[in-house]
């Protein structure tokens, strides 16, 4: 022992050290002596560890044969695989599989040949794999194992049946009762978890003839599963681990059907709710796998079960359970076997079988077992049609919705007999309570056979004039939001599935817009009009016409925006007239909230409404309208929403997506040039922009403009805007400026926080009176001498957006920038400097920084320290400006902490802010 601590230890007394005192790392020395040792070849130096190990491997103590197994073991473990070659491998499966035997020794054995088994030289030699299951089957009782064991046994099966596949299925009935033997009577969860997915296994690959029933109750005495972890467990095996793989164990073989159809139905008879819903559960994972021929044996008393229980249930968690196991026997009826590796991929597939197949090419033809099961639930839900009870309608449609996602003959037989039933039973003239049973089985069953069926279905289009007709009476339905909003939601629901021709699209979108002008008129609207103020009716035929719009946008403009455009052209503003011109009685409020949700459907939808929104605009101002702007406001607001929506705008630091770049270019005459226009006229006739009309406006500016290329930004966009704001008639730089004339710099700060810093190099130092360091200087004198404290925060915004935007080329300006910002540190600091103006220069400073530290510029530590040290400034009034400003800092910093680039700050923080 001493010796080999000592590092100068031989073979032999490495072996006896590990015998006399343990110590994993005298495995360790063995192993890199078999595999690097000097001398002879690698067979040789294990051979000679083998004889090393003679004395205890053969020794008649049992800890003395434990301890040499285990060393061997450990050995072999930390070996390079390529050392045991095929006779290496001969002679130690022979060793471990005659030591099966010896019960002391057992857990190291089976530990050994689960390492042996995962090597080259076995995976090469299936006869191995037969050779160690059939000692596994002879010689072990695996049930008198401690759980350390049996859980090590399983993972030697696990790997027979992974690696050695067709050599396990030759040993055929040998393999499936050696396997029964030792699962029977498992009890530990933790093997439990292994031997149900090795059950699934097993029942998958072996014809399991005789042994189909024992397998079946060795596995299915456990259902349901009542395990429940123990408190402050730490293995962390729950009862859905358990319950999901024995659902797939159960489910692996149609040879388990006679049996699992007994026990579930056995079981759920007079069972407490949770035991009938596990029993639901496992039907619908079950069914499908169990195939036509199964299921037709049980199908009177699977029909009895589920109609019975769902008529009497009152809970929504068991109603669920059986409306997913009613679709999976419709599944497994017509021979749709759920595919897919996993417990969890099974348990999914049970529920939803048909929905992503390809429905097109599907075959409609009624298999004869599913015939015998549909026949008796269409005929009883055609039968209550009439009824006055519209509970027992419920039911039945929601049976038929099952029934429908679960195959397409069998969404094909309900179409075609049940929903031309409902459709054609539909007349104004019937109870309110019947017509809305009515409406709501239309729309049930549309939902769930529509996308198994497919838009081009024989069945579908057999039934569409009757249902679209029904519909649309409903949705015209003014008396009625009930039955107003059932006939919308089921309109939506065809247009959404394609169903409709554009013939139809129009007069869909000719409907909602009746629905919208009625309904919006009888809601009224103010000042705050918004979607969430508009009834609910008008609100779900909003989104049903933005459907419309992004499938068929030429119905949408062509029927459902005019009476809007008419609304706008007619009334007062402020969002409190009733609308005017053709529009009827929607207000103006009302019909921007209207644009705003049709025109984000689609791009040739907002061509038409943006024009119209910020009309509405630019009439809301030039009104002079309330404080608050009016239905101004809600068109601004719609500006924005259309805006961001259709141009799909993102971080203007990343690459422009081809798509929402080649909306924005679209988009750009229409909304970043007359949204600028506006801005500058109302500065020169001396207007001012309500503030949140104004955040609206620049918001919807910087949405267009950010996806542009910056070639674009630069050429169509910073230029232009350069030029029209350096203007002398406009005077927007003079410290003096007025605030109606001053708001065009939240339009700059809008414009140079949503353009990439690419767009600026060229326009940094063009020479011109528009150039972006020259503009910074002047901005400098508004942040530093304007009396309104709205200008100096807009030029402040300015100043902070351009020195994160520019790049840091040589001819971008930023040093320039800089240069401009560090002359203003003397008076900044120096207590001599009148307060009103070293507050105004702290503020200018703080913005700044703050543009250095979001994009990670070695100069935002010093402008940082100079607002640090003003802390301590005798002036009370600029140490607590002072302290405003690190708060504006530090917002940066968490905001580069949270993902933003380092070496480009993304435009959304600015932007923002600025808005």
């Amino acid at each position: 022992a001493a010796a080999a601590a000592g590092g100068s230890a031989t073979l032999g007394e490495h072996v006896d050290a590990f015998l006399a005192e343990g110590g994993l790392h005298h495995a360790e020395w063995l192993a890199n002596h078999v595999a690097t040792g000097a001398g002879a070849t690698a067979d040789a130096r294990l051979l000679a560890v083998v004889e090393a190990l003679g004395a205890a491997l053969s020794s008649k103590d049992a800890s003395a044969r434990t301890k040499g197994t285990g060393l061997l073991v450990e050995t072999l473990s930390r070996l390079p695989a390529e050392v045991l070659g095929p006779a290496q491998m001969e002679f130690l499966v022979a060793f471990f599989c005659d030591r099966v035997r010896d019960h002391p020794c057992v857990r190291p054995v089976i530990a050994g040949l689960k390492h042996l088994l995962r090597l080259p030289a076995a995976v090469a030699a299936p006869h191995h794999a037969e050779r160690v299951a059939r000692a596994l089957f002879a010689e072990l009782h695996v049930q008198a194992l401690v759980q350390e064991v049996r859980q090590l046994v399983y993972d030697v099966l696990a790997l027979l049946l992974q690696l050695h596949t067709a050599r396990m299925q030759a040993m055929g009935p040998d393999f499936v009762f050696g396997f029964v033997q030792a699962i029977d009577g498992e009890k530990d969860p933790r093997c439990l978890l292994i031997v149900f997915r090795l059950t699934a296994t097993v029942a998958g690959l072996f014809q399991l003839d005789r042994f189909a029933e024992d397998l079946f109750e060795i596995t299915s005495c456990y259902f349901p599963i009542t395990f429940n972890p123990p408190p402050n467990d730490t293995i962390g095996i729950t009862r859905e681990d358990l319950t999901h793989a024995l659902r797939a164990a159960m489910a692996a073989s149609p040879r388990f059907a006679p049996f699992c159809l007994d026990l579930l139905l056995e079981k759920m008879a007079g069972a407490p709710e949770s035991i009938k819903i596990e029993c639901f559960r496992t039907l619908a994972v079950c069914a499908p796998q169990y195939g036509p021929a199964a299921l037709a044996t049980v199908l009177t008393r699977l029909y009895a079960a589920i109609r019975g229980e769902l008529f009497q249930t009152m809970s929504g968690d068991l109603r669920a359970a059986i409306l997913d196991a009613l679709a999976a026997v419709i599944a497994g009826l017509a021979g749709l076997a759920s595919v897919g590796g996993g417990d969890e991929a099974k348990e999914e597939g049970a529920t939803g079988l048909a929905a992503g197949a390809p429905t097109a090419a599907k075959q409609l033809a009624v298999p004869e077992a599913l015939a015998a099961l549909l026949e008796p639930l269409v005929s009883d839900a055609i039968k209550h049609i009439p009824d006055v009870q519209p509970g027992l309608v419920k039911v039945h449609t929601q049976m038929l919705a099952a029934a429908a996602r679960g195959a397409p003959p069998a969404a094909a037989v309900i179409v075609k007999q049940y929903l031309a039933a409902v459709a054609l039973d539909y007349e104004p003239n019937t109870l309110l309570d019947h017509r809305e049973a009515m409406l709501d089985a239309v729309l049930t069953v549309l939902n769930a056979a529509l996308p198994v069926l497919g838009p081009g279905s024989g069945p579908v289009l057999d039934i569409k004039p009757q249902t679209l007709h029904a519909c649309v009476l409903a949705a015209r339905d003014n008396d009625n939001a009930s039955l107003c909003r059932g006939g919308v939601a089921a309109l939506a629901a065809l247009v959404r599935h394609q169903v409709l021709s554009p013939d139809e699209l129009d007069a869909v979108a000719r409907v909602l817009s009746h629905v919208v002008v009625v309904s919006g008129g009888a809601a009224g609207g103010d000042g705050g009009y918004d979607v969430d103020d508009v009834s609910a009716v008008v609100a779900d035929a909003l989104q049903a016409a933005a459907t419309v719009g992004k499938h068929h946008p030429a119905a949408i403009v062509g029927h459902f925006v005019p009476p809007l455009a008419a609304s706008l052209g007619g009334g007062g503003s402020g969002g409190s007239g009733s609308g005017g011109g053709g529009g009827g009685g929607v207000s103006r409020a009302a019909a921007c909230v209207a644009l705003k949700v049709v025109g984000s459907a689609s791009l040739e939808v907002a061509r038409v409404t943006v024009p119209l929104l910020l009309a509405c605009v630019a009439d809301s101002l030039a009104a002079a309208a309330d404080d608050d702007g009016g239905d101004g406001l809600a068109a601004a607001q719609g500006l924005q929403l259309v805006a961001r929506a259709v141009a799909g705008a993102g971080a203007s630091g990343e690459p422009a997506d081809v798509d929402a770049a080649a909306a924005a270019e679209a988009l750009l005459p229409l909304v970043l040039q007359p949204v600028a226009d506006l801005v500058l006229k109302q500065a020169r006739t001396g207007q001012v922009v309500p503030p949140q009309l104004l955040a609206h406006l620049c918001a919807a500016y910087s949405a267009v403009l950010v996806p542009l290329p910056a070639q674009v930004q630069h050429a169509s966009v910073l230029l232009p805007l350069h030029s029209a704001l350096a203007a002398a008639d406009l005077a927007v730089f003079e410290a003096d400026a007025s605030p109606a004339r001053g708001q065009c710099l939240y339009l700059l700060a809008a414009a140079w926080g949503s353009s990439r810093s690419a767009s600026f190099d060229t326009t940094a130092d063009d020479g011109s009176d528009g150039n972006v360091a020259g503009l910074v200087g002047r901005l400098l004198v508004v942040a530093r001498g304007s009396q309104h404290a709205r200008l100096r925060k807009a030029a402040c915004l300015c100043v902070g957006t351009v020195v994160n935007r520019l790049s840091t080329s040589a001819s971008s300006g930023l040093e320039a920038v800089l240069a401009n910002v560090s002359d203003q540190r003397t008076s900044l600091v120096a207590t001599g400097t009148p307060v009103e103006v070293r507050l105004h220069l702290l503020e200018l400073w703080s913005w700044a920084a703050k543009g250095l530290v979001l994009r990670g510029h070695p100069g935002a530590a010093g402008l940082t320290r100079v607002v640090l040290d003003l802390l301590s400034d005798p002036d009370d009034r600029v140490a607590l400006a002072a302290a405003a400003g690190i708060q504006v800092i530090v917002e940066a910093r968490q905001a580069a902490a949270g993902g933003s680039s380092t070496t480009k700050a993304p435009s959304s923080t600015t932007t923002t802010t600025t808005t």
